[in-house]
C-alpha cells in the first residue's frame, strides 16, 4: 500500500491511496539477495485544480495502472541466538513494461461556482507522449521465520521517481475563456509491503505432496 501527501503545485491536492501486488523469485547467497518478478500496481490519483479566472474546479480521476517489472536488492543479517529474524536494508528498481487506462483516450466534464446561475466548466484531458518507465524505493524490512518452512517480510520504503511518470494535458472551457495545463503524475510516496517468501525445495515438496 503507498499513500502520497499533498502536492507542491499551489491548488493542487491528492487523495491518493494506491495497492500493489505481485510475483517473484530470488536466490540469497550470505546476506545479499536479489529477488525479481511481475507486479500490477493500482495507480488513480484524484486532484482538484481550482481556475481562479473562471471560479471554477477541474476534478480529474486520472487511471495510471501499471504492470512492472521490480528488481530488488537487500542486504541483512540475522538477529538473535536461533536467527529466525533478519533485519536489513533495501533497494528496488521498477521498470514500467505496460501503462493502462481507463481505455479512453481523453475525457470530459465540468463544475460550477459558488454561483448556481454559472456555466458549468467543460473540460477534456489526453494521455501526453512524455512519460518514464523506471521509479525506485529504498527501506529496510524485517523477515520473520513463519511456521518453520517459511517467512514473512515486513517492509517500509520511500518511492520516487527522477521524472514524472505519466503526463496529462488538460483543455477547459467557460464563460468565453479557455486554456489548458500539463497534469504530472509521479510514482512516489511512501509505502508498506507485506510478503510471503516460501523457498523452492519446500514448494516443490508441498507441490509434489511429499511436505
Amino acid at each position: 500500500m503507498r499513500r502520497e501527501g499533498k502536492s507542491s503545485i499551489p491548488n493542487l491536492e491528492f487523495s491518493n491511496l494506491s495497492g500493489n501486488l505481485g510475483l517473484g523469485i530470488g536466490h540469497r547467497k550470505g546476506n545479499f539477495s536479489l529477488e525479481y518478478g511481475l507486479n500490477f500496481l493500482y495507480h488513480s490519483p484524484e486532484m482538484v485544480i481550482y481556475i481562479p479566472s473562471v471560479d471554477r474546479s477541474v476534478y480529474l480521476n486520472l487511471y495510471a495502472n501499471s504492470i512492472i517489472i521490480p528488481l530488488v536488492f537487500r542486504y541483512d543479517i540475522p538477529v538473535g541466538a536461533r536467527e529466525r529474524f533478519r533485519l536489513g536494508t533495501n533497494f528496488t528498481t521498477n521498470y514500467i513494461i505496460a501503462a493502462l487506462t481507463d481505455g479512453l483516450p481523453s475525457g470530459y466534464g465540468g463544475a460550477g461556482s459558488t454561483n448556481l446561475n454559472a456555466e458549468p466548466l467543460k473540460y477534456t484531458w489526453v494521455t501526453s507522449d512524455k512519460q518514464s518507465r523506471f521509479f525506485f524505493k529504498a527501506g529496510l524490512h524485517a523477515e520473520f521465520q513463519f511456521l518453520n518452512s517459511s517467512f514473512l517480510i515486513l517492509q517500509a520504503s520511500r518511492a520516487f521517481t527522477i521524472s514524472p511518470n505519466r503526463s496529462f494535458l488538460v483543455s477547459w472551457r467557460a464563460d468565453g475563456q479557455n486554456g489548458n495545463f500539463v497534469v504530472e503524475s509521479r510514482i512516489q510516496g511512501y509505502m508498506v509491503d507485506l510478503s510471503y517468501k516460501i523457498p523452492l525445495n519446500v514448494l516443490s515438496r508441498k507441490l509434489s505432496g511429499k511436505g
